[in-house]
């Protein structure tokens, strides 16, 4: 790149909220997906909204209750002995929210609609974070 020119993050492969837009983009079924932090901080979404516009509220909201669903895995999963949380899933009359663990920093949350192929979807939930689970891991804060 030359000195003084720009790179514009949007076509920057390692920009989060691109590869979680275009996962969401490319696998049928996917209403919305979105990264989070184990304290409910949304670190990457599919179609970020600016506060105060139509679906910012939603998605402070899927941030908090992914946060709260993979916490309560954890604990049940410690309380049972089942070792490390792999996936949650909420299964609802119009559509599945499935849950995947990145590390003990991040999840992944996809919200499929009723008729999405859910072995399609996790499975390429899986591939993401394979191949990229360290541009969706936070820093250490």
């Amino acid at each position: 790149m030359a000195e003084g020119e720009t790179r514009d993050p949007a076509v920057d492969p390692r920009d989060p909220d691109r590869l979680i837009a275009d996962f969401a983009g490319r696998v049928p079924g996917v209403l919305r997906a979105a990264v989070v932090a184990s304290d409910g901080v949304l670190l990457a979404v599919s179609g970020r909204a600016r506060p105060g516009q139509a679906g910012a509220d939603e998605l402070e909201q899927l941030s908090a209750v992914t946060a709260g669903l993979i916490s309560l895995a954890s604990a049940a999963a410690r309380v049972s002995d089942g070792g490390a949380v792999t996936q949650a899933l909420v299964t609802m009359a119009r559509g599945t929210l499935v849950i995947m663990a990145i590390d003990q920093g991040s999840s992944l949350a996809v919200l499929a609609s009723a008729g999405a192929d859910l072995d399609t979807v996790a499975y390429e939930m899986t591939m993401l974070v394979a191949q990229a689970g360290g541009i969706l891991t936070p820093p250490a804060r």
